[in-house]
């Protein structure tokens, strides 16, 4: 049975790009896809999702999908692509370095069956240990034990799915406290509170 991978952005011409690569390079199926609902509305339970990180939040707050999902970007670093890692996608393709990377990310995660260790957000946290510390951070803000762990999970680059699992909850519970950690610190993303947390010595 042929597998098949979906793609959900709003550049047609990228997607359709992406679409023709996968299916030249592969024996893989690849379907773009207008919107979510499309998603939602499909019989076809797809191996691998392809989305922007603009649409992660809206997929993961919908309950989809049960597969892997592959984030395109030409700008790894930008926060939503952080946001969005930090929440449980499996990777990040760069489409600025052409389709090829795209298909060895795939070609990747496919093979291994697994979410891989953000090397990206590795990446910023030891980038932000370089940053000029401004002395340690005394206020312990309010937050309870549990907010705390999963401050520090994140801290060492925890995403939140490997977090829910290590602390037996369940994902949504695990998002809420991450949602009210944000509230506390007065941060308003995963990055922003990592750089929080490091001052804090957590």
């Amino acid at each position: 049975m042929q597998q098949t991978i979906y793609i959900l952005d709003k550049r047609p011409l990228l997607a359709e790009g992406l679409a023709w690569s996968v299916e030249l390079g592969t024996d893989w199926k690849a379907i773009c896809l207008k919107d979510i609902k499309e998603l939602q509305d499909s019989s076809i339970q797809p191996v691998l999702l392809l989305i922007e990180a603009d649409h992660f939040e809206k997929v993961i707050s919908e309950g989809l999908p049960s597969c892997p999902v592959l984030l395109i970007t030409g700008n790894p670093e930008d926060d939503k692509v952080i946001e969005a890692l930090y929440a449980g996608a499996a990777g990040v393709a760069d489409i600025s370095k052409g389709p090829a990377v795209v298909l060895e990310k795939i070609q990747q995660l496919l093979s291994s069956k697994g979410v891989e260790e953000n090397i990206l957000i590795k990446k910023l946290i030891q980038k932000n240990k370089m940053v000029k510390k401004e002395g340690k951070d005394e206020t312990d803000y309010g937050l309870t034990v549990k907010e705390k762990e999963i401050l520090k999970q994140m801290r060492d680059g925890n995403h939140l799915k490997l977090i829910a699992q290590s602390s037996n909850s369940s994902y949504e519970t695990v998002r809420t406290h991450v949602k009210r950690i944000y509230k506390k610190l007065g941060v308003m993303s995963a990055s922003e509170a990592v750089i929080k947390a490091m001052k804090m010595e957590l």
